[in-house]
């Protein structure tokens, strides 16, 4: 298993290794929020389903947040455009520029708040 992350996360470039990484464990933390918001979880639901899903709400949007920051982390990188120059055209679209001016936009509104 390990050399098999070895392959995906090469060691050459250890700290962009370990921001992909985490935008993978971020993407993953999404992942179970948004079924969190979507799917009935009687455990959970004791007081009412209408609070887990609060919960799970604001869960994801925080991941959100640090997605997007974790991607604007990567944009620093001058070696992360030969990366995602190998994604398929449907996913290349998706643009970390537009991902980290939303961040930027947002951090503006958050400190004004103050």
């Amino acid at each position: 298993m390990f050399g098999q992350m070895r392959r995906i996360f090469p060691a050459q470039d250890a700290q962009m290794s370990a921001r992909i990484a985490r935008l993978c464990v971020l993407y993953e933390d999404l992942r179970i929020e948004l079924l969190g918001v979507t799917n009935e979880i009687p455990l959970l639901d004791e007081v009412g389903s209408e609070l887990r899903m609060h919960y799970f709400l604001r869960r994801s949007i925080a991941t959100l947040h640090e997605f997007s920051e974790a991607l604007r982390l990567l944009d620093e990188f001058p070696d992360f455009p030969r990366v995602t120059g190998i994604f398929p055209n449907e996913t290349g679209s998706i643009s970390t520029a537009s991902a980290t001016t939303q961040s930027d936009a947002n951090r503006r509104f958050l400190v004004s708040e103050e």
